[in-house]
């Protein structure tokens, strides 16, 4: 079974706690701070640097899953792992899923916060 994009208990949880109005600004800055990563992801220089890939992972999984972007948390949070253990992985490939997988959990979180409306 594939885990979902976006955990719903996490963001029901999150909404009772902080209130829809608030979870929406704070899903909102996320959204914004992933795309950042996302950009700087896509943009980076041939060939890749392990350690710059590295970073961003990190930053990619310890922001995602306070939102429930849980597969996208457990894939950066993994590739950063393969890295820091000095495994050798396609990079490239791992860069390309990775991009792929956070502009689709960003877009579904953004559905569901602005489903909240």
């Amino acid at each position: 079974m594939t885990t979902p994009l976006i955990d719903m208990p996490t963001l029901e949880e999150l909404g009772r706690q902080l209130g829809r109005d608030r979870l929406r600004r704070v899903a909102s800055i996320q959204l914004d701070h992933g795309r950042g990563l996302l950009a700087k992801l896509a943009a980076l220089e041939k060939p890749l640097d392990p350690q710059e890939v590295r970073l961003i992972a990190h930053q990619l999984a310890g922001s995602s899953g306070a939102l429930g972007m849980v597969r996208l948390g457990d894939t950066a949070s993994a590739l950063e792992a393969f890295l820091l253990g000095g495994t050798q992985v396609d990079l490239q490939g791992q860069v390309d899923s990775l991009w792929s997988l956070g502009i689709q959990s960003h877009d579904a979180l953004e559905a569901q916060i602005i489903g909240t409306a």
